[in-house]
């Protein structure tokens, strides 16, 4: 089957260090060697969270939140599938399927069996306590009459992201709340707004990019505040999604990008504005940070006995990792010889 390969947009093609790249080496140096050395990327499996994410980004920065601007640019980067796509397993099943589909194609082509790939996948959500007891026969019959239509809809899209009628539905909703509510409706509505602003800048002798939602600009004081959109399913529980998902790195490295960007003006700590996706249809809340917070994502810290290693050490740790070849050691237990000296406990009192 011949599959032909759109491009990726502008920024995705600009090579340099970025806040997911930093944040892949601090947890997984040798993964970030194969995708951001050798270049060997790894798919990102589609959740309902990242969709709805995908889709509210989409209306709300790039199409300004305009319905019709919407509905022309829809099919650009998104593709509809008219079924309804459940929490059933054979949904997971066609996902797990068609990411290892795009893994096998070479040049255009499928290069492996769809009875090889099915049961890869089949084997690799088994691992997951998916279709417990049951054989991958059971799995094909269960695949061919639940989801085969929704992964024949991912196959004929390859470089688009399949949303159903409900997906866009609830981001449309989303959107109408943070234009709307009177927590977050004046930022969008602010004539100085600018969307989707990418940053190219050396730091560290390391060329780097990002690429900022969104950020409001004072010329005439010279004052710039950025921000950074999320959508989670509790928005109340924020703050243990920044620590879990490094939001403490992009925010520091994002201002380190505008600062050097914008050297005359005064960059305001970062905002995240966090929608929920939930049920509960919970208000946006705007989560505002500091000066320490940029401090501690540039630097580290330490928090609850677990240190958090900043941008500063990270993008250095980079450089003497790629100047020596070295990816499969830190830095500190290689200059060391290997020997890591075993912190003091406190011994509990009884």
């Amino acid at each position: 089957m011949q599959l032909q390969l759109e491009k990726q947009s502008e920024y995705r093609k600009l090579k340099g260090l970025n806040y997911s790249s930093i944040k892949l080496f601090d947890t997984d140096p040798v993964r970030f060697y194969k995708e951001f050395i050798l270049g060997e990327k790894q798919e990102q499996k589609t959740t309902y969270s990242l969709t709805i994410g995908d889709l509210v980004d989409f209306y709300l920065l790039e199409c300004k939140g305009n319905e019709e601007e919407f509905i022309i640019k829809f099919d650009e980067k998104f593709a509809m599938f008219e079924g309804t796509k459940t929490t059933a397993q054979a949904f997971l099943l066609a996902d797990e399927l068609f990411a290892l589909t795009k893994r096998d194609i070479n040049d255009g082509e499928i290069i492996t069996s769809f009875e090889i790939r099915f049961k890869e996948a089949f084997d690799n959500l088994q691992k997951q306590d998916k279709y417990k007891g049951k054989t991958w026969e059971k799995g094909l019959e269960d695949f061919n009459k639940t989801s085969k239509d929704y992964f024949d809809k991912l196959l004929e899209n390859i470089n688009k992201k399949v949303v159903s009628l409900q997906d866009v539905e609830k981001a449309k909703s989303i959107v109408h709340v943070l234009m709307n509510d009177d927590f977050t409706g004046h930022i969008f509505r602010d004539p100085s707004l600018l969307t989707k602003q990418v940053l190219e800048f050396k730091y560290n002798g390391m060329d780097c990019k990002s690429e900022v939602d969104f950020m409001t600009i004072d010329h005439d004081n010279q004052i710039i505040q950025p921000y950074d959109l999320k959508t989670t399913y509790d928005n109340e529980e924020f703050d243990y999604n920044y620590l879990k998902h490094g939001y403490y790195l992009q925010q520091a490295f994002y201002i380190i990008g505008l600062q050097e960007m914008y050297p005359d003006y005064s960059i305001l700590p970062f905002n995240f504005i966090v929608a929920d996706t939930s049920s509960n249809n919970r208000r946006p809340l705007i989560y505002k940070l500091n000066a320490h917070h940029y401090i501690q994502g540039k630097q580290g810290f330490t928090y609850n006995n677990y240190k958090y290693r900043g941008i500063d050490e990270l993008v250095d740790e980079i450089v003497w990792a790629d100047e020596n070849g070295i990816w499969n050691i830190n830095k500190n237990n290689y200059m060391n010889k290997g020997i890591v000296k075993l912190k003091m406990y406190e011994i509990p009192s009884f």
